[in-house]
């Protein structure tokens, strides 16, 4: 009976005052409805790889880098001995599983049906004994024990064989070597963030027992692929840092200086790689965009609830008559402090319910742009009454047991007081997500449009590699350049914003126990550099016409000169480990960014090679349709049975930014939403404020003051209490946006526009949101305010 009194109350003081209603319901609906958003989000994201079963004792293995010439890298590759040497020798490590992404797209499959694929695995034989991928058919310590072994998904199987049984089928792959397939394995769950097609057994690349015999991936030296160990408990990965340092002394000497190992959780390896190179071929996210949300998400509900208190007091004068009338019938102060507080829990639920709604009927499109499952998981639930309670606990008790309290005009000073510490913290909070977001976006929008080094407008890239065109790319590249519109093209062995290869180098002058690491790119014709558009600083380009350009002449950066100490390079020497031998410097390039803005320009030598992988052809403006048309038909005189695989360098290059992008496109939306709660509490307050001082302002014209004066009056008390929330802002912001941009190595100034704009535009809109009720209030005939008392 209580209960059914206390919701006709509400029922009738929400008819009482539908645009107070309105505008808290709404207000916390669409709070909720982020909230719900983002918890779905993080939920997903922090859940990957947790169906592993030993998920709490896999690690992967990375190391701190600090060269010779200074600065620090953290990778996350290791050497191909660096796993069997640790599970052979400490008791800690149970087991350890290599695995190395194949670098690019590959045509796998038998002669009469094969795929691009670019989700092709090496990985050892224990791979399913310390992972819990789900193998269908096959022995899990069997399938990839044998060399030239392989084992396929349950969907690249039905691809390649239709109906038919795998097991024992061939498949071509990696080195054009026949693999027999040994076992099926379900597709990897959305929430790894190791993905495959097929697995291929390491003991093919082993020397004298598989048929690669490729003893450059089974050293200590060559650094490519990934290396997860298995521990015996979790207290085993502090014993194992201790013993890293005797194990490089021990095995690796020559890099035991330069070389700090450790373990990386599994469960934190998707969400934190960002700081790590050489992170490809497997899933990674932005553990920052995931703690950013949880912060917007935060600070969305708490924007609502702090509008929806702010209401709240402001009507607490208005509600003072009806709080003596209930107590002059005999209402004691907890029966009115509940009945105000169910207000507020009738507000909540109905806004979360109308959330709910809201987010059931979007989440078929929210799911089908998530690689994971959104829905209503356990957690999410408790999550939403978590904050539900939050929600009642901030925006119904204070007000509740304000109103219920004697007190009148004192009460009212003390509402007014806490309004506007309320307000305050309602726009700093405002403030500072605007200021953020316009610093990530301004930063991302700097990454994408800074010139590389190099024009990436009007490049095309056509991979070779593992094709029948690369035995022919001469003539390959010479029908290409005869297309109408292309204007150059050069053949090389990787490009820009592609893995590069990292070598050990000795530069003239450097004694050969401070060997210099750094990046190559090998250059098939003395066409790359104009293709390029690299600009020449010192010497000059390689000419074909001169036999000993090719042969043992090489191109430096301006960051390689510098970091070896060389004031005059051109005439210097050096030797690339493996690759060539004293070759001389010819000439000095600009430095031009290879890979993406997060990290700096480190050394790199150019020097002619004949792999060719790829062939990147400069073409007209305007002319991409015809030249990717063109490139298409003359590929396929060449391999009719291998696709095409060509991109435009540009594109590529937005790409390597691909998570700013989408941290600025979240960000855009929550922050939309934030200011839709934000300018809703405001128009609500400046609503009722205006309202409860319109007799003053009738007053005040009566008197002979001005609209233009009043209006000033009445806006600028808000727009002193916005100016107190930036103050409180700037410096949080200041801090937040700092610590993201350290990310970078060229990044934007995170103060001036950054920090002024949002400012001026929450002092325009509170001024306006203000300004215009109080415009409204002051054009009102003075009697007609005065009798509204």
């Amino acid at each position: 009976m209580l209960l059914t009194n206390h919701l006709q109350s509400v029922v009738r003081h929400a008819r009482r005052n539908p645009g107070f209603s309105l505008v808290n319901v709404f207000g916390l609906a669409v709070a909720f409805m982020a909230v719900i958003g983002i918890a779905m989000f993080v939920r997903g994201e922090r859940a990957m790889d947790d169906f592993h079963d030993q998920a709490d004792r896999l690690y992967r293995l990375n190391k701190v880098v600090t060269p010779p010439e200074g600065g620090e890298e953290r990778h996350a590759i290791t050497s191909g001995l660096m796993g069997p040497t640790l599970a052979r020798e400490q008791a800690d490590v149970e087991a350890a599983v290599r695995v190395l992404p194949w670098f690019s797209p590959l045509m796998t499959g038998p002669e009469e049906n094969k795929r691009l694929l670019s989700d092709i695995l090496l990985v050892d034989a224990n791979f399913f004994e310390v992972f819990d991928f789900d193998l269908v058919r096959g022995d899990p310590s069997l399938v990839l024990a044998q060399p030239a072994t392989a084992v396929v998904t349950e969907a690249l199987a039905t691809e390649l064989f239709g109906t038919a049984d795998p097991i024992g089928r061939t498949v071509q792959s990696v080195g054009d070597v026949e693999y027999t397939i040994t076992g099926v394995a379900a597709d990897p769950p959305g929430n790894s963030h190791l993905t495959f097609s097929i697995l291929l057994s390491w003991e093919t690349t082993v020397p004298g027992v598989g048929p690669l015999n490729w003893a450059w991936l089974n050293n200590w030296l060559t650094q490519v692929h990934y290396t997860y160990v298995l521990l015996s408990d979790q207290a085993a990965a502090e014993r194992m840092a201790d013993v890293f340092p005797a194990f490089m002394e021990t095995h690796f000497p020559e890099r035991a200086r330069e070389y700090q190992l450790y373990l990386q959780p599994l469960s934190e390896i998707y969400l934190g790689s960002s700081d790590l190179q050489f992170v490809t071929g497997i899933r990674t996210g932005n553990g920052l965009l995931v703690r950013v949300l949880m912060v917007v998400g935060m600070l969305i509900l708490l924007l609502a609830c702090l509008n929806f208190t702010n209401m709240s007091l402001a009507r607490a004068f208005q509600r003072l008559p009806e709080v003596g009338v209930r107590r002059a019938l005999g209402a004691g102060a907890a029966q009115l402090a509940a009945q105000f507080l169910w207000e507020s829990v009738a507000y909540v639920v109905g806004s979360l319910l109308l959330a709910a709604v809201v987010v059931q009927a979007l989440l078929p499109l929210l799911a089908e742009n998530a690689a994971y499952s959104l829905g209503w998981h356990c957690d999410v639930l408790g999550l939403i009454v978590l904050l539900a309670v939050a929600a009642v606990a901030i925006a119904g008790v204070y007000p509740a047991v304000m109103l219920a309290r004697r007190g009148g005009a004192r009460h009212h000073r003390s509402s007014h007081r806490i309004r506007r510490v309320l307000v305050v913290g309602q726009f700093a909070a405002t403030i500072a997500l605007l200021i953020v977001t316009s610093v990530v976006f301004r930063q991302t929008r700097f990454v994408q449009t800074r010139s590389p080094g190099f024009d990436t407008d009007q490049l095309m890239v056509v991979r070779m590699a593992d094709s029948a065109v690369a035995a022919q790319a001469e003539a390959f590249k010479t029908s290409v350049l005869a297309l109408p519109g292309v204007t150059g093209a050069s053949i090389t062995s990787n490009v820009p914003g592609q893995t590069t290869m990292s070598f050990t180098v000795v530069p003239e002058g450097v004694s050969g126990d401070s060997d210099r690491t750094s990046n190559v790119m090998r250059v098939g014709d003395d066409a790359f550099y104009a293709t390029y558009g690299l600009t020449l600083v010192d010497g000059r380009f390689p000419d074909a016409s001169r036999p000993s350009d090719i042969s043992d002449a090489v191109v430096i950066n301006e960051r390689a000169a510098a970091a070896w100490g060389w004031a005059d390079p051109v005439g210097m020497t050096l030797t690339v480990s493996g690759e060539i031998q004293d070759a001389t410097v010819i000439g000095v390039v600009e430095d031009f960014h290879y890979e993406s803005l997060h990290h700096a320009v480190s050394p790199l030598v150019m020097y002619h090679s004949p792999r060719a992988n790829y062939l990147t052809v400069r073409f007209m403006a305007d002319r991409a349709a015809d030249i990717r048309e063109g490139v298409e038909a003359t590929w396929k005189q060449f391999d009719a049975a291998v696709p095409v695989s060509a991109w435009f360098m540009d594109a590529a290059w937005a790409e390597l930014y691909a998570q700013e992008q989408r941290l600025t496109t979240v960000l855009l939306l929550f922050v939309g939403l934030t200011l839709v709660v934000a300018c809703l509490g405001l128009l609500g307050l400046a609503i009722l404020v205006t309202t409860q001082r319109q007799k003053e302002i009738g007053i005040r014209k009566a008197l002979g003051a001005s609209s233009t004066r009043i209006v000033r009056l009445v806006s600028g008390e808000f727009v002193a209490l916005v100016l107190a929330g930036a103050v409180l802002a700037l410096p949080v912001a200041w801090m937040v946006t700092d610590r993201w941009l350290s990310g970078f190595s060229y990044r934007v100034d995170a103060g001036g526009v950054s920090l002024l704009l949002p400012v001026v535009g929450a002092v325009v809109l509170a001024g306006l949101s203000v300004g215009v009720q109080a415009l409204r209030s002051a054009r009102m005939n003075p009697v007609d305010s005065l009798r509204s008392e």
